[in-house]
């Protein structure tokens, strides 16, 4: 093996460490927003949060995940008569997951998907804070 597809090597693999150590981060962040919903308003277990860890499924399983967690807080201030009238990002979490599906083929529907990610998961802090 020359020099250069060692390099190429290297990179090929830092970049693919990169990003999965970048998956893992936004799954651990997402997990620790859902985990303090009590359980009985939880629309699915927290750990099942970890499922977007797996490559592939993760595009299914963002349609389904996201817009749960976001149900949960709503059925959590409901509970609290707390409830703000708003979708709790339900709207934002599904035009995410069509984001990231579309991304699969035009990279620049990955950078809207993050970008709605983002604003999706202030909105979910903000809810945790003020139902805390």
């Amino acid at each position: 093996m020359d020099s250069q597809s060692m390099m190429s090597s290297g990179i090929i693999m830092t970049a693919l460490l990169v990003g999965i150590g970048i998956a893992v981060l936004i799954t651990f962040i997402v997990y620790n927003v859902y985990k303090d919903i009590p359980p009985q308003f939880q629309q699915m277990p927290a750990g099942q949060v970890w499922f977007l860890l797996i490559p592939l499924f993760n595009i299914i399983w963002n349609f389904i995940a996201y817009p749960k967690i976001s149900e949960s807080f709503r059925m959590y201030a409901q509970s609290k008569n707390m409830d703000d009238g708003s979708d709790y990002g339900r709207q934002l979490a599904t035009i995410y997951a069509v984001c990231m599906a579309i991304g699969i083929l035009c990279g620049l529907f990955s950078l809207v998907g993050l970008i709605i990610w983002i604003i999706w998961l202030v909105k979910m802090y903000d809810y945790k804070r003020r139902l805390a």
